[in-house]
C-alpha cells in the first residue's frame, strides 16, 4: 500500500465525515459493500478513476474538489481526519452553541498569544 492510497483513503473518510455519512450510508448510495468503503478508506484497495468519480459524486464533490487536499506532510497522520470530524460536529451545533464555541476559540487564541 502506497502513500497515495492512504491519502486517497483519508480523503474519502474526511469527505464522508464532513457530509455526516456513515460508511454504510455511503456504501448504500454507491451500491457497494461497507467492506469496500472501509478498504478504500484504509488504503487497502485503490479505487479506479470511475469509482473515485462515483465516490466524489456521492459525497457532493467534483473530482477536482476531491483531489484538492492539503499536501502538508508536517501534520500528523490523523490531522486532516480530526479536522473533518470537528467540522462535522460543528455543523450540528445550534446558533448559541456556535457563539459559545467562538468565545472559547478566542480565549484559546488569547492564551496562546500570552504564553
Amino acid at each position: 500500500m502506497s502513500g497515495l492510497e492512504k491519502k486517497i483513503g483519508k480523503r474519502i473518510a474526511e469527505l464522508r465525515i464532513e457530509n455526516n455519512l456513515t460508511q454504510a450510508q455511503l456504501a448504500e448510495a454507491m451500491g457497494l459493500s461497507v467492506e469496500s468503503i472501509s478498504r478504500m478508506e484504509r488504503g487497502v484497495t485503490f479505487p479506479s478513476v470511475k469509482t473515485l468519480a462515483r465516490v466524489a459524486e456521492a459525497l457532493g464533490s467534483s473530482l477536482k474538489q476531491f483531489f484538492d487536499f492539503d499536501e502538508d506532510e508536517g501534520q500528523g497522520d490523523g490531522y486532516q481526519l480530526e479536522l473533518a470530524k470537528l467540522i462535522a460536529q460543528i455543523k450540528n451545533l445550534d446558533e448559541g452553541e456556535v457563539a459559545l464555541l467562538r468565545k472559547i476559540l478566542r480565549e484559546i487564541e488569547k492564551w496562546k498569544d500570552g504564553r
